[in-house]
């Protein structure tokens, strides 16, 4: 086993999870290359680090969903309140830009009524 295979192997042979012939493999490639069996012992005692170093407790994301429910649930009152229920934001914006564009036909419509 060169080297670089047994590279691709040390997260198994950390894990115990390597077959009787791959570990046999494994340990004879370490044997035989000394900065190989350094690597390993680096990445071992990484894990074993990582594994020690206290976990930070998870963020606690629920007063944040509860006040973003309480918003909606505004928003949907108000919307209810002054008749906007069922209208799409999209059919809104698509309305104000009908209405800017009938105000400038009208602005264009009076400037030439008045010869400007």
């Amino acid at each position: 086993m060169s080297p670089d295979e047994a590279r691709e192997l040390f997260s198994d042979a950390y894990e115990k999870a390597l077959a009787a012939d791959q570990q046999r493999a494994f340990d004879s490639a370490l044997e035989a290359h000394v900065e190989l069996a350094d690597e390993y012992a680096a990445f071992c005692r990484t894990l074993e680090l990582m594994r020690l170093r206290p976990q930070p407790a998870p963020p606690n994301l629920l007063p944040g969903i509860q006040r973003r429910l309480k918003m909606n649930k505004r928003g949907e009152a108000l919307r209810k309140r002054f008749g906007m229920g069922g209208v799409h934001p999209v059919a809104l914006g698509l309305l104000m830009l009908a209405l800017a564009g009938l105000a400038w036909i009208a602005l264009e419509l009076l400037q030439t009524a008045l010869g400007r």
